[in-house]
């Protein structure tokens, strides 16, 4: 996975439409310094499936925008949870599924729209009702970045920061997406309908325009449809937070990336992430962004150091269990006494010292999972047929390459060879090949995880006239 730059576009070389500035309503004299001041929140994530838009602040929300996407009704309320549709991808009414929490947010099918609040309109009433989005992997899925469904996002990245607000700080918003609403669902006729003071009026209509002058000119010279809908969206996200915070709102931002997660049962995340603090000065601003979900963190400190550190310190499982787990998978791991090895204390510690480890974050994370999985008997008892399926058809291929070895020798041969010898030496010729053909499959290469290495120190000399013993018994 890789990130994606985005081109903030507030120069004409940047992008292919001119840029423009704020309206007053923004809170700053020098409105382009004041941008500069704003964090690069918006980053796009390339998958090898699919581009995904993400934001720092919130990076279990991953956004695909993608023109003419559309799911039938009986296909959106059978999503997978945490599933957010938004603005006409689902054709079917707008609906809460509370318990798989699957949400879609629209105004188009199934509805009276004259009497339905707009896309961005419905996610702002959820979210000051209350919607936390922090517990849980979400995707939300649009078609098109118009002002509305872009609104929506925007809420939708920013619902933490949204809720922490008073509601006088929120005035701007809410009259932006109010007067959006209206628009988007009405007209812009039926802009009376606001209400709003004639000054409130303009102001917030000048918002709208300068949100909306980049899609006004790609539509006017007909490169809408061929527009990178993932960059623009970012762009517009970039110019709402230049309407809606000022350069102090993000006193305590942190740069963080995530890079890995995985779920750790009783509903806990463990999530590797990458930035320049430490692991203590992280914890009061990822217990922000995570919530209570947060349960142990790994901070990449450079390529191939990590910090582990355990934040609730009453989950049953502490990272001992981890550190055997990534030892077990660790390829520059020393077995020796003293060797290198994931290790320290039950609620801190970190990778080996003095290497840098070759597990990659996705891995990380999943031994961080493997680690907390507790596998009950029908677990067990599927390993174990596993493992004789293996050994099954190890010593099938071993009969089998008896026989035609066998088969192989003349009535003489035999004679003056015993034959016994001959087909107990094909035998356990085939199986030690096959053995070790399995185990390369099994172990990719990685010896170690089943305790093949290079013997070390003096103690395993003891074992060396018992083996000899052992040999001249019968040839044991």
């Amino acid at each position: 996975m890789k990130n994606e730059p985005i081109k903030t576009g507030w120069s004409a070389t940047a992008q292919n439409y001119p840029a423009s500035e704020p309206p007053a309503a923004a809170g700053s004299k020098n409105n382009l310094t004041f941008f500069h001041r704003l964090p690069q929140r918006y980053v796009i994530k390339d998958t090898d499936d699919r581009r995904m838009l993400t934001c720092l602040e919130a990076p279990n929300i991953a956004v695909q925008v993608e023109a003419d996407l559309t799911v039938s009704a009986s296909a959106a309320h059978k999503s997978s949870p945490g599933t957010i549709y938004l603005d006409g991808v689902a054709q079917v009414a707008p609906f809460m599924d509370i318990e798989k929490q699957i949400y879609n947010f629209d105004h188009h099918e199934g509805c009276l729209r004259p009497f339905t609040l707009s896309t961005c309109e419905q996610v702002l009433v959820m979210i000051l009702k209350g919607l936390d989005l922090r517990g849980r992997d979400w995707k939300v899925f649009a078609n098109e970045p118009d002002l509305d469904t872009v609104l929506a996002i925007w809420l939708l990245f920013n619902h933490q920061r949204v809720n922490q607000k008073n509601s006088d700080g929120l005035r701007r918003l809410y009259a932006l997406v109010r007067l959006e609403g209206i628009i988007d669902a009405h007209g812009l006729e039926m802009t009376v309908l606001s209400a709003f003071p004639s000054d409130l009026s303009m102001k917030t209509k000048k918002m709208i325009d300068y949100l909306r002058a980049e899609e006004n000119e790609l539509k006017k010279n007909g490169d809408w449809e061929e527009k990178d809908y993932l960059q623009y969206t970012a762009l517009i996200l970039h110019k709402i937070d230049r309407l809606m915070y000022k350069s102090h709102d993000f006193s305590d931002f942190k740069e963080l990336r995530e890079l890995a997660r995985s779920e750790i049962g009783d509903h806990r995340l463990a999530v590797v992430i990458e930035a320049e603090l430490g692991i203590y000065e992280l914890e009061p601003y990822l217990n922000r962004i995570y919530g209570e979900s947060l349960g142990l963190v790994i901070l990449k400190k450079a390529e191939g150091f990590y910090t582990l550190r355990r934040l609730d310190p009453f989950m049953p499982v502490g990272l001992n269990n981890v550190y055997q787990k990534l030892n077990a998978m660790d390829p520059d791991v020393s077995c020796r006494k003293n060797g290198r090895k994931w290790g320290g204390s039950d609620d801190i510690g970190g990778s080996p010292r003095g290497t840098a480890t070759k597990l990659t974050p996705q891995e990380i994370a999943q031994a961080c999972r493997d680690a907390f999985q507790k596998t009950g008997f029908v677990g067990h008892a599927l390993h174990f047929f596993h493992a004789l399926a293996i050994v099954a058809a190890i010593l099938g291929a071993s009969e089998i390459c008896k026989f035609y070895l066998t088969a192989n020798f003349s009535p003489d041969n035999i004679s003056r060879i015993n034959s016994s010898f001959v087909s107990d030496l094909s035998f356990f010729g085939a199986l030690a090949f096959f053995s070790a053909l399995s185990l390369v499959i099994v172990s990719r290469t990685r010896w170690w995880r089943f305790g093949i290495r290079v013997p070390t120190g003096k103690d395993w000399w003891l074992l060396f006239p018992v083996i000899v013993l052992a040999v001249f018994a019968q040839g044991i």
